[in-house]
């Protein structure tokens, strides 16, 4: 019988190592779960600081919906522009005089000056009816047009639309045979066009103002 036990003691040994090592994969297998999501999880944290700045840089985007950031926008874009042209404006005088861009724009301009200038010495002579001839023509479509090319401000674009405004009185003054109306109109036309150019800063570009 001790002969038998000792036969069976090494049998022993080896059932408790296989119990013991499927112990421990049991334990490797149920903590690997446990290590995947720890992994995923300090993948996760490690984006979040990425995502962020980006969804910042959205907030700054304005909704197109919001009137009020696109009109401010509109507006700010608007002024830029206007400082723009007005230092091209500025540049190109202080080189060689006037560009050549800038020197077609105010040919109309001069050419409106003219015309008002024989209108008021016809409407002091009391001839009215020539001085609404020479008020009426394709030279105040021009003035008008190039006068819009020329105003970059809000201040330039107001005056222009000033001096539009009395320009179409005198002539309507002219027109009905009043000589007292078309030389208060020619006073209020002269005025506008001078407050117009001096905002639109091409006063010492033009002759008789």
């Amino acid at each position: 019988m001790q002969a038998l036990a000792t036969v069976q003691k090494p049998f022993a040994a080896p059932t408790a190592a296989r119990s013991t090592g499927r112990r421990a994969l049991a334990v490797r297998a149920a903590a690997a779960p446990e290590q995947l999501s720890r992994r995923a999880l300090a993948g996760f944290l490690a984006a979040v600081p990425v995502l962020l700045p980006a969804s910042r840089a959205l907030a700054l985007i304005p909704d197109d919906d919001d009137e009020e950031l696109v009109e401010k926008a509109r507006a700010n874009r608007a002024k830029r522009l206007a400082a723009e042209r007005e230092t091209q404006q500025a540049f190109s005088r202080s080189a060689k005089g006037l560009d050549r861009v800038l020197e077609q724009e105010l040919i109309p301009v001069q050419r409106a000056i003219n015309n008002l200038a024989q209108s008021g010495a016809q409407l002091e002579a009391g001839d009215v009816k020539a001085a609404a001839g020479t008020l009426s023509g394709g030279w105040v479509r021009d003035f008008e047009s190039a006068a819009n090319k020329l105003s970059y401000t809000d201040s330039s674009k107001s005056s222009a639309a000033a001096v539009f405004s009395s320009l179409s009185s005198l002539q309507a003054a002219a027109a009905s045979g009043s000589a007292a109306d078309a030389k208060r109109g020619f006073v209020a036309t002269v005025s506008a066009l001078k407050g117009w150019a001096s905002a639109a800063n091409v006063t010492a570009d033009l002759k008789g103002l």
